[in-house]
């Protein structure tokens, strides 16, 4: 999957890995909430989340954006 993300987006993109989740957060009318895994990434509070679908979709991805900062490195 990666070496088809490098050939269809480019080489800008680079992934060390790839992660699979069975939810993602989303509206109840089926939109990505987008705005919810940046702030899960960032740390920032996460706001509203009366609009989330399913309430294990955050904690799902909170658990794997956990996953990577423990392996991720800033650099210096």
């Amino acid at each position: 999957m990666i070496d088809h993300v490098r050939r269809t987006i480019g080489p800008l993109i680079l992934f060390k890995t790839i992660e699979f989740v069975e939810l993602i957060p989303k509206t109840r009318s089926g939109k990505i909430m987008r705005r919810i895994m940046k702030r899960l990434w960032t740390g920032e509070e996460l706001g509203d989340l009366s609009t989330v679908e399913e309430d294990a979709s955050v904690d799902e991805v909170r658990e794997i954006i956990s996953k990577f900062k423990d392996g991720f490195a800033e650099p210096p």
